[in-house]
């Protein structure tokens, strides 16, 4: 562990058209819930390319009837990095990749923030102390860290990540 990452999260709507399933050809749709569906095998791809994780947590579509084409596909996006260029290049590559399906399907959409938080990389001292005392706690340990030691890093964590300043919706909660 070298710090907190940082997050990104955001509530997406995709709108497309809602048409009768039954007699609207395959290539007339303007299904929501497809634009989805290409932009979720994408992710990985993003993601791997700058690293981090990208998770797509939740999705609600309507009119949510099986004899309806996908009007509205709402979905979060959570992408976390430790590195501040890496956390924006994901969300860059998941505007661009959301505007490019969205224009190849006829949709649209919207994005609203949820959550953001920027990355916090651990102290070097931190980090040397700890890999510093490793080689003692192998078996047959001959020192131990013990409460004291290992509370400082807790604290040590925690204000790191409360200093980061997250900012929260709490309405999405």
């Amino acid at each position: 562990v070298l710090g907190t990452c940082g997050v990104e999260r955001h509530r997406v709507t995709v709108t497309g058209r809602a048409a009768h399933a039954g007699s609207t050809p395959m290539d007339a749709r303007q299904d929501a819930l497809l634009v989805l569906g290409r932009l979720s095998q994408a992710v990985y791809a993003w993601t791997a390319a700058h690293g981090g994780v990208s998770t797509i947590g939740s999705v609600t579509t309507a009119p949510g009837i099986p004899t309806s084409v996908v009007e509205t596909c709402t979905f979060t996006l959570d992408q976390r990095h430790l590195d501040p260029a890496g956390l924006a290049a994901l969300w860059q590559a998941a505007q661009t990749n959301l505007a490019r399906y969205c224009e190849e399907g006829g949709c649209t959409f919207t994005v609203s923030p949820l959550f953001q938080i920027e990355p916090v990389p651990f102290h070097p001292a931190l980090i040397g102390a700890c890999v510093g005392f490793l080689p003692h706690n192998f078996w047959l340990a001959r020192i131990f860290m013990g409460d004291s030691g290992s509370m400082f890093i807790g604290l040590t964590m925690a204000a790191a990540i409360v200093s980061a300043g997250g900012r929260l919706d709490s309405s999405t909660y």
